[in-house]
């Protein structure tokens, strides 16, 4: 009995060790909305609400200390834009310029929490600290493709 109690004390000592972030790797996915906000579209009108498309997202972040983490992120989506979903100004439909894109962005990241992510003592460690506020730093690449049309078959007069 005494060595079964020995076994698991030493056994589960890793459980007890504050040091250790307790999960490695983080995976997120997520679904959502890109909106175009520009020359295409009124914002005291629209909003940005009339041409909403669908993105997806997927991060990996690796956590490397209860202090350090380094995610990374890649979006795809698509942007667009419409002279014709506005009434006013009444050029606008004359115009009737509209563009479609592919909206694709990678970002690399760092995040600092000076407070750490997880309690240090006192509670089960796989519970978050209710406050950690954190610093981020990084870079970014973003790639679009712009499809316009210019509504000039007829030749439009307001383009030109």
């Amino acid at each position: 009995m005494k060595r079964i109690f020995i076994f698991v004390l030493l056994w589960s000592i890793p459980a007890w060790a504050f040091c250790q972030v307790p999960f490695k790797w983080d995976f997120d996915c997520a679904l959502g909305i890109t909106s175009y906000q520009g020359d295409l579209d009124a914002l005291k009108v629209n909003a940005g609400f009339r041409e909403i498309k669908y993105s997806a997202s997927v991060s990996l972040r690796r956590n490397l200390s209860n202090h350090l983490t380094l995610r990374f992120n890649l979006l795809a989506g698509q942007l667009a834009g419409d002279d014709r979903n506005f009434a006013e100004p009444e050029w606008r439909i004359r115009r009737g310029i509209a563009f479609k894109s592919p909206l694709i962005e990678g970002t690399m990241l760092s995040e600092f929490y000076p407070l750490g992510m997880y309690p240090s003592k006192g509670k089960f460690m796989r519970a978050r600290n209710a406050f950690s506020p954190y610093l981020m730093v990084g870079v970014g690449w973003g790639f679009t493709n712009p499809e316009v049309d210019w509504n000039d078959a007829n030749g439009n007069e307001e383009i030109n």
